[in-house]
């Protein structure tokens, strides 16, 4: 049975791997290559990363720059606020990981999608930074999240994907199990018409779950058929939210032998102590019994406006009653409905509360990579050139000219051999920039070779594929290993080389092995891509993302 991997995997694996390239164990580094052309460079070859492609890579490796711990950042996709548009609201009850739930602004801003009012398009784009929720003139109701800082965005941004920076402020902010919206399933009928905060006579909403509340207060009630005809306060209780003559709703909650029994509703006032002064039921409730109940007041409290025919069109939360610690919710309005009861939902923010944990919530399990081979290297290595090829190496060797032994690993005698995990032994490379390829030093001029062109050594029989002309004197180029073993493949200072294509012919005055060891370390990605240009005054910035 295949099982897709969760968003809560796809976060770690890739918060994992920016942590391994992070680590100082690891030397990391991002190779480019590939001078010759594909068969079509508008459309370079997919990457099926086998075995052979990886040994094939080394075949056109240029130069390898080594990845700092600031060259690589948590990504999330990029989704630009545009007028017009309608944004996915916050929603607990399904998966918004490919969903546009929140905004990147030109002020690199970026924002949650609380509420869409009612699925409307966003025509005022949001621009506070405060940790509460605002709501927009648009009815759009965004929770700022986190601003990027411009150095991340110079460096890391793309067109689908964008770099992400926590904020403490809204870390620390952040309320667990809040609920910022209600969300309207079914607007139900028969409710008090033109119900509207407006006026003052809008509907109570109460929000019953697991989340605090406070449940002090006693009273006595009657019933008839288990309903509750009438109720008297005996203990006004405290620690009750408390506005003196402001009504608020509650539930009225009775234990007996068959558990807790929470079905009737009402309102109450409180005094200037937080205790309750008054209650009133609105909702009659069932299979109560004569006796004591508790009054309990809810963290989290709503409100409903209704139309003409008592339909409710507008529900939200009350500010600064948006509750704490939710893991389950229900909201109820409380007033009698006439032939339909509304549906609210109560959408209960992530765990943790929005933006305790930012990178998970935005769904950040993509890696950033962005390294810059430095100017000066870029002169000293690859001169004048063009790459089609970029990916990600670790712990390469430094190159080694001891033999290879008669099964194709290092001589143990020589202090080289392979390990338990396949992978060659020997002095890991740590310098920050590594020439992957040779070179030659001839006794005249480069100008009669041809680029790309293949060279022999002809006493040798050393091959050089895919040369460079590097400075006045010196051709690069990677080593042919196919027919040659290991100690056989260099050229040799003195000998006569010749153009395969060009027949230029020169002397071998120097010889001057790669940096590093072929084969070794571990290929991590490769990207093929469509041919980059560059000029002898250009610096090279790789960017790329990779997705888990």
């Amino acid at each position: 049975m295949f099982v897709h991997p969760s968003t809560n995997f796809k976060f770690r694996n890739a918060n994992e791997f920016i942590d391994f390239v992070r680590d100082p164990e690891n030397n990391f580094y991002l190779f480019v290559g590939r001078t010759s052309p594909w068969e079509d460079d508008t459309n370079p070859p997919a990457i099926n990363f086998s075995e052979k492609e990886k040994r094939d890579t080394w075949d056109d490796m240029m130069i390898l720059r080594r990845i700092r711990p600031t060259d690589i950042i948590p990504g999330i996709r990029r989704v630009e606020w545009v007028s017009g548009t309608v944004y996915q609201e916050y929603n607990d009850e399904i998966g918004l990981e490919d969903t546009n739930f929140y905004v990147f602004t030109q002020e690199r801003n970026i924002y949650l999608c609380v509420s869409n009012n009612g699925g409307s398009p966003s025509t005022v784009k949001p621009t506070h930074v405060s940790e509460n929720v605002v709501e927009e003139s648009d009815g759009y109701k965004w929770k700022y999240i986190t601003t990027i800082s411009t150095s991340a965005v110079n460096k890391f941004i793309l067109n689908d994907y964008i770099p992400i920076e926590s904020n403490q402020e809204i870390f620390e902010s952040a309320t667990p199990g809040a609920i910022e919206h209600l969300r309207i399933d079914s607007s139900g009928i028969g409710y008090r018409p033109n119900a509207s905060v407006s006026v003052g006579n809008e509907i109570p909403v109460f929000i019953e779950g697991n989340g605090d509340q406070v449940a002090t207060a006693r009273a006595s009630i009657t019933t008839l058929q288990g309903s509750i005809t009438s109720i008297s306060l005996t203990d006004s209780g405290n620690g009750y939210f408390f506005s003196p003559g402001v009504e608020f709703p509650v539930a009225i909650r009775q234990i007996g032998s068959n558990g807790i029994n929470q079905t009737a509703y009402g309102i109450a006032t409180t005094d200037l102590n937080g205790q309750v002064d008054s209650v009133d039921v609105v909702i009659e409730g069932s299979n109560y019994q004569t006796g004591e109940v508790i009054v309990v007041q809810s963290s989290a409290e709503g409100y409903a406006e209704t139309d003409g025919i008592g339909q409710i069109v507008n529900a939200d939360m009350r500010i600064g009653r948006t509750g704490e610690n939710f893991f389950k919710a229900r909201a109820i309005p409380v007033a009698p409905s006439g032939s339909s009861t509304a549906i609210l939902s109560p959408v209960i923010s992530p765990e943790g509360g929005f933006g305790s944990n930012q990178f998970k919530q935005l769904y950040a399990h993509y890696a950033l990579v962005s390294v810059e081979i430095d100017p000066t290297d870029v002169t000293n290595i690859l001169s004048l050139n063009e790459f089609r090829r970029v990916g990600l190496i670790v712990n390469p060797l430094e190159y080694n000219d001891n033999p290879l032994s008669s099964d194709g690993a290092i001589a143990e005698s020589d202090g080289y051999i392979y390990d338990s995990a396949g992978e060659l032994i020997g002095t890991e490379y740590t310098g920050q920039t590594a020439d992957a390829r040779s070179r030659v030093i001839l006794d005249t001029t480069t100008e009669n070779f041809d680029d790309d062109e293949t060279i022999v050594g002809e006493s040798s029989g050393a091959v050089g594929l895919a040369i460079t002309k590097f400075e006045n004197d010196t051709l690069r180029f990677t080593i042919d290993d196919s027919l040659l073993s290991h100690d056989d493949i260099e050229f040799i200072v003195g000998e006569q080389i010749r153009g395969l294509n060009s027949g230029a012919i020169a002397s071998v005055v120097d010889f001057i092995p790669p940096d590093v060891e072929k084969y070794s370390g571990e290929i991590y990605h490769i990207n093929n891509i469509e041919p980059i240009v560059r000029s002898n005054d250009q610096k090279i910035l790789v960017t790329f993302a990779l997705k888990y």
